[in-house]
C-alpha cells in the first residue's frame, strides 16, 4: 500500500491487488467522516408509514474513493481508470495515483501505459498517454 497526498482531499491510500496474469487493480481509498445515523419507523394508518431519520454524530471511515484498472501485454499496458468524484480535487487524485501506478508498471517491465478516464458521466475522457 502506498500513500498520496491530495490538496482539497488530505491523504490517499492507493492498494495494489493482483487479480491475475497481466492484471492488476488498483483502489484509492481516504477516511472519511460519515454520518452515524439512527432510523425509526412506524405505521401512521393501515397503509402510510413514518420514518424518523437522526443523526447521532460522524464516524470515521475507510471509503473507496475510486478503482483503477491495468491490462498489462508484453511492454505495454492500459489502465482505466474510475472515480466517484469527477470534481478537480478528484482529477489531482487520479493524477497522483497514476504516478504510483506508473511507477509499480514501469518495475514490472511495462513501457508504454494508456489511460482512460470513466467519471461520473456517460464520457470517457484519456488523461495520460505513455511515459
Amino acid at each position: 500500500m502506498s500513500w498520496v497526498e491530495v490538496e482539497g482531499l488530505g491523504r490517499l491510500a492507493v492498494k495494489a491487488v493482483e487479480l491475475g496474469p497481466g492484471r492488476l487493480c488498483f483502489k484509492l481509498t481516504c477516511r472519511r467522516p460519515v454520518p452515524r445515523l439512527r432510523l425509526e419507523a412506524s405505521w401512521s394508518s393501515p397503509r402510510l408509514a413514518v420514518v424518523d431519520v437522526h443523526a447521532e454524530g460522524l464516524d470515521e471511515r475507510e471509503c473507496e474513493y475510486g478503482v483503477l484498472d491495468a491490462s498489462i501485454k508484453g511492454e505495454e499496458a492500459l489502465v482505466a481508470a474510475v472515480l466517484y468524484d469527477g470534481s478537480e480535487a478528484g482529477l489531482k487524485a487520479l493524477k497522483a495515483a497514476l504516478k504510483l501506478v506508473e511507477a509499480e508498471l514501469a518495475s514490472r517491465g511495462v513501457k508504454k501505459v494508456e489511460v482512460l478516464y470513466v467519471g461520473a458521466g456517460p464520457s470517457a475522457r484519456h488523461v495520460g498517454r505513455g511515459r
